[in-house]
């Protein structure tokens, strides 16, 4: 027999996994609003063990175990119940959704617990999208030893301020965490620029891809972001006070002239005839090097 733990409680037994697919298979014995059940768990879970096999000592440290896990089920569930409003038959589901996430990932029952109240706070997931988007979080906190709740705060806010729907919220995490894998920047960095210029990026055209993409590319490639992100929120403020509706239209013109300008100079003249000294001699240096070529802002799809 070997000691193996999850970060719960230490436990005899030739796999924690194992243990743990059984115990799961127990979840709907488990009432979040008894505690008297837990005990129930427990003596269950002894007897899928096979703990009539084992030495009476080994039995009574894995019932011990069975029973404090069952505390610490009760304990997690209790938390999901304050922290999301849920009772009845939404709680029901909910406990649904924690057992399944539980089961597919090596994140003890608070963290699971937590990552999944958040989620469900801040992307009103429910069901299978949210076991799913929770799984994503947990996998990129053990991969990059980022926070949960960091993580989901920040991604959150970027959905919230890009639109993204429901149904294509765990697709948009995914390319997220596609993008942070090819281009080492941490997510929360990507997801920081594409809020804090949002709104521009968006009245120039930019898609949420398109946006992904440069800024992953720009901080890849050691580009001040600040700086060219400025020159476009300048450019959406003076030709949508100048164009109107067709600013979008106008301003693809003023990026082709800068791109064929015959000199360096001819292009920075351009540039700051539309967004003064300070910022058009940057943003067209930052066209003439070719930081608006990203390629397929779709590629991580």
């Amino acid at each position: 027999l070997e000691v193996v733990g999850r970060g719960e409680t230490a436990v005899h037994h030739e796999s924690i996994e194992a243990l743990c697919v059984q115990l799961a298979s127990l979840r709907r014995e488990l009432d979040p609003t008894s505690e008297a059940k837990a005990a129930g768990v427990a003596v269950a879970g002894m007897a899928l063990v096979g703990l009539a096999s084992l030495a009476f000592t080994k039995a009574q440290e894995i019932a011990g175990y069975l029973y404090g896990l069952g505390e610490q089920f009760y304990t997690a569930i209790g938390k999901i119940r304050v922290g999301t409003g849920a009772t009845g038959a939404e709680l029901e589901g909910m406990s649904e959704s924690f057992y399944n996430i539980y089961e597919r990932t090596t994140k003890g029952s608070g963290e699971v617990a937590a990552a999944m109240t958040l989620v469900e706070q801040k992307l009103n997931a429910q069901g299978k999208p949210l076991e799913d988007l929770t799984l994503g979080f947990l996998r990129l906190s053990t991969l990059t030893g980022t926070d949960v709740t960091a993580a989901v705060t920040s991604v959150g806010r970027v959905f919230g301020d890009w639109g993204v729907a429901a149904e294509d919220q765990l697709a948009t995490q995914d390319k997220l965490f596609r993008a942070w894998q090819e281009s080492g920047v941490p997510v929360d960095q990507l997801t920081g620029s594409m809020v804090q210029y949002g709104a521009s990026l968006r009245g120039l055209g930019y898609s949420f891809d398109d946006a992904l993409a440069m800024t992953a590319k720009w901080n890849e490639e050691g580009v001040n972001t600040e700086l060219v992100m400025g020159g476009l929120r300048k450019s959406f403020a003076v030709f949508s006070q100048e164009y109107g509706p067709n600013a979008q239209a106008e301003f693809q013109k003023f990026m082709a002239q800068i791109a064929g300008a015959e000199s360096p100079s001819a292009a920075a003249q351009i540039a700051m005839d539309k967004l003064g000294v300070k910022i058009g001699a940057d943003f067209a240096a930052a066209v003439g090097e070719g930081r608006f070529q990203y390629g397929d802002g779709d590629r991580w799809g």
